[in-house]
């Protein structure tokens, strides 16, 4: 069995009303994730190993049954569950738009999450870490906002107006303390860099530690600074040259 990290990847409209059902949500997850696989990112020679050859191409239903068997087993998913799984996982791959912003969850973390019991907070600091990879994505770090944050644990892929657009039992998460509470659980068990020093929104990693992150930050905001300075002093000359322009005609 290899030893390499998998992740399931999925659309972020997948994570509304997780805080609701998440268990609904995560067998969404996990059957988009076994089909997106299948159809997108599938290699025959991960399934070499079970001496299985891949049916011929013009045969499509023993095609598709080929491929999303084979991602079962990728990710090592007892091939009991493969009607429910195929069944939900083509209705969301036809469904959800295929540009919509993804995120990724380690397949152990889903697991737990799947077989154990979580509290809401738990669940929350999930949605969070979720939220936070699908901003990030392949980036060394990213700088947002609360409210985008928090449109992306509500499953929008844009950010909302307003906290009252966020689902109801996300509304308390929002508040300061509640939102520190899972920042600071991101930081201690999730791996998570946080800077928000002087600044509207904060920058955040999941590759820098908090000192690289910060001087990241410092240089990203010091250029910004310097952008708009340069910025100001063209329009001021053009003013100047207009008037001089003026006087002379």
């Amino acid at each position: 069995m290899s030893s390499q990290v998998k992740y399931f990847n999925f659309p972020i409209q997948l994570l509304e009303g997780f805080l609701e059902d998440s268990k609904s949500c995560l067998e969404n997850i996990i059957s988009y994730s076994v089909c997106y696989h299948a159809f997108f990112t599938y290699e025959v020679s991960e399934v070499d190993e079970h001496n299985e050859y891949e049916p011929d191409p013009s045969d499509e239903s023993k095609l598709n049954d080929y491929r999303i068997k084979a991602a079962m087993r990728f990710y090592h998913i007892n091939i009991d569950g493969y009607s429910y799984l195929k069944e939900t996982g083509l209705v969301l791959l036809d469904s959800v738009p295929k540009d919509s912003p993804k995120t990724g969850l380690n397949v152990s973390i889903f697991w737990d999450y799947f077989n154990n019991h979580k509290t809401e907070f738990e669940k929350a600091v999930l949605l969070c870490h979720l939220a936070l990879k699908s901003i990030v994505m392949n980036r060394k770090y990213a700088k947002t906002q609360n409210l985008f944050m928090w449109s992306r644990m509500n499953g929008n892929t844009k950010s909302i107006k307003s906290i009252d657009s966020l689902d109801s039992l996300l509304h308390k998460y929002t508040k300061p303390y509640q939102r520190q509470k899972i920042i600071d659980s991101l930081r201690l068990e999730w791996g998570l860099s946080y800077y928000g020093e002087r600044s509207r929104g904060f920058y955040f990693s999941y590759q820098l530690d908090f000192k690289d992150l910060a001087l990241a930050a410092e240089k990203k905001k010091k250029s910004r600074r310097l952008e708009n300075m340069k910025k100001e002093q063209r329009e001021i000359a053009a003013e100047v040259r207009k008037g001089l322009n003026s006087k002379t005609d």
